[in-house]
């Protein structure tokens, strides 16, 4: 993240848009971004956890049903 911000105030300089209050929107802006991003991921990262947890448990019931079904066959 610091380095985000360190490009981000060297293009302004390089640029000769280095104006406090721009850089500081600019900067506020990218970190809503960023923190709207995280948000997501970690909304997105609980889904997929509970995704897996399901699938877990369906291989397992699955698992069971065909280990019964080789014991009837047998």
């Amino acid at each position: 993240m610091d380095q985000v911000i360190l490009l981000l105030v060297v293009d302004c300089i390089s640029s000769g848009n280095l104006h406090g209050s721009a850089v500081v929107n600019e900067l506020q802006g990218h970190n809503a971004i960023l923190k709207d991003c995280i948000e997501q991921l970690t909304a997105i990262e609980s889904s997929r956890a509970g995704l897996v947890s399901h699938l877990r448990e369906a291989l397992h019931d699955q698992e069971f049903k065909l280990d019964q079904v080789r014991s009837q066959i047998q």
